[in-house]
């Protein structure tokens, strides 16, 4: 076992098993109901959807094949209780701000549990319908058949045009949504700047690229879209419990969450856009220049210092194209 200061050796072989290792572990408490188990495993299995087809360039096969069928699937069923999970944190959250009436909180809060309740039976149910242990068996085996060099060249090549697609969806997403406050637009820029966020944590960790800013601004404008959309999945659960079994308890009182919850949607959306240009700017860098380092070729604006370079364990081929991007830059 490496010392707990040893920093690990990049490789996308490294990557897999790694994120393999914690979708297992987590699946186990996300059987149980834990809320944080449940976000563990979603998050390495998203996190897999990225590697995995840039290791199948690599080890192409059946097995590659239904590792990324069945972590698709995992990745959905789970996403339906997480987002029943962040509801009641929401709905807490924004009944401590607003002072809500108890009464109306308590119906909401009820209704949400017992769905989480459904949801999290079929989940459980679900699960029986994927076996773990063949998966993590496939995802081991996968990690096992990449090359010794750390990021083997084919799957440099697909890790760089998958950061490219990436970032080009992420502009446009961006471009789309404009400034007009549409959730259907803004949704689908937040999904794009979450799989760009972990397609470049996939190129830091394969292939040792210093990305953390990068990565730092990605974040930042994925927080803010995640939070607008949080809110905007509570202000309908709100309506659906109003109109539900249990509605009589909240009807009177929906009206001012709404409000509540859409004049917060407003003010996320108003701290996205001052957000906005720097997000794309972080896209376009992405695609250009952290893309051109991966396979070589030589970025135009992206400023790379000696702190940067990776360590001897990254393949040459990308300590060139880093090397290149300084000279350039210089």
């Amino acid at each position: 076992m490496a010392h707990a200061t040893t920093t690990p050796r990049p490789g996308l072989d490294a990557s897999v098993a790694a994120h393999a290792a914690t979708l297992g572990d987590e699946l186990n408490r996300a059987r149980k109901g834990d809320p944080r188990g449940i976000h563990r495993a979603r998050t390495a299995s998203r996190r897999l959807r990225e590697a995995l087809p840039v290791a199948a360039v690599a080890v192409p096969g059946v097995a590659t094949d239904r590792a990324r069928r069945d972590v698709r699937r995992l990745t959905r069923w789970l996403g339906r209780v997480r987002e029943l999970d962040v509801a009641l944190v929401e709905l807490n959250a924004a009944a401590t701000r607003q002072s809500w009436n108890p009464v109306a909180v308590g119906a909401v809060e009820r209704g949400l549990a017992a769905e989480r309740a459904r949801r999290l039976a079929d989940l459980v149910s679900r699960l029986d319908e994927v076996d773990a242990g063949r998966l993590q068996a496939r995802l081991e085996a996968i990690a096992a058949g990449l090359s010794n060099d750390p990021l083997p060249r084919l799957a440099e090549r697909a890790l760089a045009r998958r950061l490219r697609q990436r970032a080009a969806r992420l502009v446009a997403a961006i471009e789309d949504a404009g400034t007009v406050y549409i959730p259907e637009r803004l949704h689908a820029a937040r999904i794009a700047a979450k799989k760009l966020r972990y397609t470049l944590e996939l190129a830091r960790d394969a292939a040792g690229l210093r990305v953390g800013r990068l990565l730092g601004s990605l974040k930042r404008a994925q927080d803010v879209l995640g939070h607008l959309h949080d809110l905007q999945v509570l202000e309908g659960l709100v309506n659906a419990t109003a109109t539900g079994p249990s509605g009589r308890a909240v009807a009177r009182h929906a009206p001012g969450m709404t409000r509540a919850l859409e004049r917060a949607c407003r003010e996320q959306h108003a701290l996205f856009l001052s957000k906005r240009a720097a997000l794309a700017s972080a896209a376009r860098r992405v695609g250009g220049q952290v893309a051109g380092a991966l396979v070589g070729h030589r970025p135009l604006v992206m400023k790379f210092d000696a702190a940067a370079l990776p360590g001897p364990d990254v393949s040459p081929r990308v300590r060139h194209g880093l090397r290149s991007a300084r000279r350039q830059t210089s």
